[in-house]
């Protein structure tokens, strides 16, 4: 019985039995000057032991925690993406292409910063530190640019495709370039 309760104990909840055991082993026995210490200091050694104990025991409650959180995040970031999916295929339903190609665009963009934010949270421990905090300011503003740019791109578009004159002179070009390709 009692091998089977040592399985399951940590290597510190181990030590402090064997150290128990050797204690208790060395009751009414003739000591030696080092035996003799070690009975004089067993208390101290104990409550050394069972800190480590403890410490152990945090340290693997901790890790059980990052797993957890972990998996958390995960299942957040997979409904999160469902969510989207179904949103853009009702969107795809409901704008125009050019609308929904920039809704799209938009998404990558914000979708690709903020990996790139929870990558640099996983990294930097000091959210406060002047480090972090300009590389969060400096995320915030090149996604900001990248959106304006999509945006941008998407007006400028509009307003060449509701210009008669740059359509008929691309009409033009694209017809003259084929003409001369007639007999080459």
């Amino acid at each position: 019985m009692q091998a089977q309760d040592t399985d399951t104990l940590t290597e510190s909840q181990k030590k402090r039995v064997a150290f128990d055991q050797e204690i208790a082993g060395l009751q009414g026995k003739k000591l030696t000057a080092g035996q003799k210490s070690l009975v004089s200091m067993q208390d101290q050694i104990r409550a050394q032991l069972s800190e480590n104990v403890a410490l152990e025991k945090a340290n693997r409650e901790r890790e059980i925690g990052k797993k957890l959180l972990e998996q958390t995040r995960s299942l957040v970031m997979e409904t999160a993406e469902k969510q989207q999916e179904y949103a853009n295929r009702n969107a795809q339903l409901t704008l125009s292409t050019d609308a929904y190609d920039q809704r799209v665009a938009e998404q990558q963009i914000r979708e690709a910063f903020h990996q790139r934010r929870m990558q640099l949270d996983k990294e930097v421990t000091d959210k406060t530190s002047e480090q972090y905090v300009q590389q969060t300011a400096i995320l915030a503003r090149e996604q900001q640019r990248q959106l304006d740019i999509v945006r941008n791109a998407e007006q400028e578009k509009a307003a060449i495709e509701g210009d008669y004159t740059a359509g008929l002179k691309k009409g033009m070009m694209d017809w003259s370039a084929n003409a001369g390709n007639v007999y080459g």
